[in-house]
């Protein structure tokens, strides 16, 4: 029998680079109204969910098959689930987008935030929500470029260019070429398993086998990219930064003859992205948060035009393009020598994009628009005023630890004093926090509490 919801709001992560600072800034508001956030591994929280946490309001990172499972399973306890969509972020092909969401979910999501008209309309024709429960707000990862925190930055902007001085920021692509899976079997069975690959639809793995082609066409592209700026301008130092779904072992050896070429993998990716004076990819988001950072930024294309598929991707079509290795080495050697303006290039156009798929780039941070949409559905569960202290309703069930691969523990994992000081760093930035007691939990898994209410 499900149980009435409590007011707390749980925030699971997944990958702790792309998720936690947009779900900090999210609680930072929830606590304003003196919510209890649980914030922290998915894994972990999603399974104490279901043992002996007080059942709340979930935000879940993502609308595919395992996602999809999650909000089932979880509504049917009786707690109130919303979600974002993290794989869209970077998707501007409707096909493409719905493999990330699992079909005919509608009743199990109280509401679900879209970036974009675009993918507001695939969401709706995907899940089957109304349009009353999809609301387009925009990504809360995109508040963080916005002008009011990239002061944030300043310091690892600082140490960046003092370690590597005058660089073009080279950011790969290739995660089906170089994936972090052991092998092409394994990689299979994962896409499976989240509800991308079905065997039953031929169709799914066509659209496979396209991806996979043009991740070997970006591959090709960076290589010699790479090679013909470091060969044919020794000064140009180029830093290569694989993307987090990348084996980066496979690119540390890759230019060891060229001593201009520099594989960097560590650290938050603003940082990189600011401290560049020119940003290349092939078709990677990072692209779009270098363009929404005012950062000169470039994708370079298949100059086979039997490879379309690069159209499937925002990046292609906000931000400045060349196509080919050739086209796009000449671009670059011309922008470094002040004779080419990247932004004059497609300029309406890529403006018109950027409107289609992205909302909340101007006005209202994304995660006030959130936390307000949350806070107006525990009010109208009659929950916002009441006195309420969390604690788990069978401490007995309640797991601090669970069995997580390497792979998972990479993605997230965070102590009590790093959150801690993340959360300090980024409420002094956000202006306007309240007093915060945070307890641990569990393995990467925090209590965040209003310490006037506690």
């Amino acid at each position: 029998m499900a149980s009435e919801p409590t007011p707390t709001v749980y925030l699971p992560i997944e990958t702790l680079s792309r998720e936690l600072d947009a779900r900090l800034l999210l609680a930072s508001r929830l606590l304003r109204q003196r919510i209890p956030v649980v914030i922290g591994q998915q894994w972990l929280i999603n399974q104490n969910l279901a043992n002996g946490y007080p059942p709340g309001w979930v935000l879940l990172k993502g609308l595919n098959r395992i996602q999809a499972g999650v909000a089932i399973h979880l509504s049917k306890l009786g707690n109130v689930v919303m979600a974002c969509d993290e794989e869209a972020l970077g998707l501007s092909y409707e096909t493409f987008m719905s493999q990330d969401i699992f079909p005919d979910t509608a009743p199990y999501y109280a509401s679900v935030f879209a970036q974009g008209d675009f993918h507001r309309k695939v969401v709706m024709k995907r899940t089957g929500c109304r349009p009353e429960q999809v609301i387009t707000v925009g990504n809360a990862r995109l508040d963080l470029l916005k002008p009011r925190f990239r002061k944030i930055y300043d310091a690892e902007v600082a140490e960046i260019r003092e370690r590597l001085g005058e660089f073009v920021l080279f950011n790969t692509n290739t995660g089906y070429v170089h994936s972090v899976w052991e092998s092409e079997e394994e990689q299979e069975r994962v896409l499976i398993r989240i509800g991308w690959l079905d065997k039953a639809k031929p169709e799914t793995y066509d659209l496979y086998r396209r991806i996979v082609a043009l991740d070997y066409s970006n591959y090709d592209l960076t290589r010699t990219t790479v090679r013909g700026l470091a060969t044919a301008d020794p000064s140009i130092k180029i830093v290569v930064r694989p993307h987090p779904a990348e084996n980066t072992g496979a690119w540390l050896t890759e230019f060891t003859d060229l001593p201009n070429v520099e594989v960097v993998r560590e650290g938050g990716i603003a940082p990189m992205l600011l401290a560049a004076r020119l940003v290349l990819h092939t078709g990677c988001t990072t692209g779009v948060e270098a363009t929404l950072l005012n950062r000169p930024t470039m994708s370079i294309l298949p100059d086979d035009p039997k490879q379309d598929q690069w159209q499937w991707f925002v990046a292609n079509h906000i931000v400045p393009t060349a196509v080919g290795a050739v086209e796009a080495e000449e671009k670059v050697r011309a922008f470094l020598a002040g004779m080419l303006d990247l932004e004059s290039d497609r300029q309406a156009e890529r403006h018109a994009a950027r409107d289609l798929y992205f909302s909340g780039l101007d006005g209202d941070f994304v995660f006030d628009v959130k936390a307000e949409t949350i806070l107006k559905q525990i009010r109208d569960h009659k929950l916002l005023d009441a006195q309420y202290a969390w604690a788990p309703k069978d401490p007995q069930k309640v797991l601090t630890t669970m069995e997580r691969s390497e792979y998972f523990r990479r993605k997230m994992s965070i102590s009590l004093e790093e959150i801690t000081e993340r959360y300090r760093f980024l409420l002094h930035h956000a202006r306007g926090g309240r007093p915060t007691r945070i307890r641990q939990l569990g393995d990467s898994v925090f209590l965040f509490e209003n310490s006037e209410t506690v």
